[in-house]
């Protein structure tokens, strides 16, 4: 995951209510509060994992007196936890109000596709896969992530251990890396460990069973392949 930054903008400032030629409530920059952030407008958890300005870890900000560099109430930049891109801001115990990050501009959703499943109904049984799973999306594409899942689970030392190949060649680089259900499991979670992710627009991907338990084989497998746009 990665941080993001807050503050400094437009929008982040602190103020109290001042009374001036009779109108109550008129709003004042107000610098020297403390401010502390949420996951929620009520109630929810505190956010203490927080780096200020300066990169320093911190729990809190404190908006701007006026003898620094920003203006007197100015809430200054920050980074927040990691991963996190909007937070409710509470300053000197006042309401909670809504910051997201500055860094939005930047961040790139990358929606991500689960390909039609290559399946083995019956007993799982070792062999090179023949179907073909072919890129015709017309981008490239990278594979994020491959799970191998199965309705019967293998029993003995051996595990279940599949292989995703690109264009005949594997792409787990490193072989340890490649999807495995061990004795008594049903699946082998996502492995996002890809030593070679790019799918080309015409390429094809097919799967191997490089083996199975040796008590018992497993049954009914499928294999999940995640793929994303390239960037």
């Amino acid at each position: 995951m990665a941080r993001y930054r807050f503050g400094g903008g437009p929008a982040d400032w602190t103020f109290d209510g001042v009374s001036a030629d009779s109108v109550p409530d008129l709003a004042q920059m107000q610098g020297g509060l403390t401010c502390t952030f949420y996951n929620s407008e009520t109630g929810g958890t505190r956010y203490d994992d927080l780096l200020d300005s300066n990169g320093q870890p911190a729990t809190q900000i404190v908006s701007e007196d006026g003898t620094g560099l920003r203006n007197t109430g100015q809430i200054p930049p920050f980074w927040g936890p990691d991963g996190v891109t909007r937070m409710w801001v509470e300053c000197a115990g006042g309401a909670r109000l809504l910051m997201v990050t500055t860094d939005a501009a930047d961040i790139v959703a990358v929606p991500r596709t689960i390909l039609p499943p290559l399946s083995q109904i019956g007993d799982v049984t070792v062999g090179a896969g023949q179907h073909r799973l072919y890129n015709d999306s017309g981008d490239s594409l990278v594979v994020y992530g491959v799970r191998a899942s199965v309705g019967t689970p293998p029993a003995g030392a051996t595990p279940i251990r599949v292989d995703v190949n690109r264009n005949g060649t594997t792409i787990f680089s490193n072989q340890t890396n490649r999807p495995a259900i061990a004795a008594g499991q049903s699946t082998s979670g996502l492995v996002t460990a890809i030593g070679v992710p790019s799918w080309d627009e015409g390429d094809y991907l097919t799967v191997d069973v490089d083996s199975v338990g040796d008590t018992t084989p497993g049954a009914d497998l499928t294999v999940q392949i995640v793929v994303e746009k390239a960037i």
